[in-house]
């Protein structure tokens, strides 16, 4: 599979938090995957998270 990412993706597993709604509304997370354009996150619920 071709890589097309510009930025390469660091493994890690590091414990995080989305807050938003103005800090009314956390969740919790785990970083899978860090880049310079991004991350990828694994939540451990189906809550609907803004964009």
């Amino acid at each position: 599979m071709n890589e097309r990412r510009l930025h390469g993706r660091r493994r890690t597993f590091k414990g995080g938090k989305l807050i938003f709604n103005k800090g009314l509304s956390v969740l919790d997370c785990i970083i899978r995957d860090l880049s310079d354009d991004g991350a990828r996150l694994e939540l451990t619920t189906t809550a609907t998270i803004p964009d």
